[in-house]
């Protein structure tokens, strides 16, 4: 890594990006901005719904993920660092990866919807994010409880197969850049260096 200044992104903060492009909700710019500012979500009951969903998964025999996870390592903190030539600052990845194998091959993230669609995560970049942040990463697999209630009334393994490292590698740098083109075009660097600097002890 070079000497230069280090700002953070995650998933959620590219997400929340690519939401906000795409309209994707009513109020999706204004989570952007929210997420660009690092202003907490407030817990709401699809939150609560989705936290017990993956607690129960670790913790309860009777969910069907259980014996997926149960030999995984458990909220993994990945980082990868990344220089962008035509930057004056680096950019480092950083998460916290569900589960993950001893032999860090396979990638699993919980998620609780209450109705399923096929093309429910395509846009999402966490699964790219992840895999390329792992380097020795083979698969990744959403492991997905779906139903309106607050128990399951389904379960679904969604895999997102692994590209070429040089496909990976270029799909995760170009949305990157992307979004910091974005900030650049709309006068929003400014915040972004604000909260997502690595040096502030205040963010992490």
């Amino acid at each position: 890594m070079s000497k230069k200044e280090v700002y953070k992104v995650s998933a959620s903060l590219i997400n929340s990006y690519l939401n906000m492009l795409s309209n994707k909700y009513e109020d999706s710019a204004e989570q952007f901005i929210n997420t660009l500012k690092r202003i907490p979500i407030k817990d709401n009951y699809a939150i609560k719904r989705g936290n017990a969903f993956e607690d129960a998964v670790t913790k309860f025999k009777s969910e069907p993920f259980y014996n997926i996870v149960i030999e995984c390592d458990k909220q993994v903190q990945i980082k990868k660092d990344i220089q962008l030539p035509d930057e004056a600052f680096d950019v480092r990845l950083v998460g916290a990866i569900d589960f993950i194998t001893k032999d860090r091959k396979i990638i699993y993230d919980t998620k609780r919807v209450s109705e399923w669609t096929d093309e429910k995560y395509d846009e999402s970049v966490q699964h790219d994010f992840y895999l390329w942040a792992v380097p020795e990463s083979e698969q990744f697999f959403y492991l997905v409880g779906s139903g309106p209630k607050w128990v399951s009334d389904e379960y679904f393994q969604v895999e997102y197969a692994k590209p070429t490292s040089e496909e990976l590698s270029n799909r995760c740098t170009n949305v990157i850049v992307s979004f910091l083109k974005y900030l650049k075009d709309n006068n929003l660097m400014n915040i972004y260096k604000e909260n997502y600097g690595t040096k502030s002890k205040s963010k992490k």
